[in-house]
């Protein structure tokens, strides 16, 4: 991570409605968009909270933004890694692409927003910690 301006607040906001939209594709049956929007979810709320302290995240994985994020439990190291999957960045050493062995059906997309909203609710209650 290095130092970097901005707030963070608009990725944070982002992770919201991007975490809603990949709901509504499960609903609606696109499970791969919906796990796909997930981890992009997951990705702008630790994101943002980095750079709300100046870090710029950019780039990195999940395990790795989680990394830099104080009391993540190991669950949700596993929430980032099995997101991680899903990530589309032919830079990551987790996952270049989704390809069979991240084949989405309703219980895997089902997953995939219930850990976004984990890692979501991690920063949320970071956020309420602050003085």
């Amino acid at each position: 991570m290095s130092p970097a301006g901005g707030h963070g607040a608009e990725e944070i906001a982002a992770s919201r409605r991007w975490i809603a939209v990949a709901r509504a594709d499960r609903e609606r049956g696109f499970h791969l968009s919906a796990c796909l929007t997930a981890q992009k979810a997951a990705e702008a709320a630790l994101q943002g909270w980095l750079r709300m302290r100046g870090l710029d995240a950019a780039g990195s994985a999940l395990p790795e933004l989680l990394a830099c994020v104080p009391g993540a439990l190991p669950a949700l190291a596993g929430a980032g890694a099995r997101l991680e999957r899903y990530r589309l960045d032919t830079a990551s050493a987790w996952r270049s692409s989704p390809d069979a062995s991240t084949a989405a059906d309703d219980t895997s997309a089902l997953a995939c927003c219930a850990d976004a909203e984990a890692v979501l609710a991690h920063v949320d209650r970071l956020l309420a910690e602050e003085p």
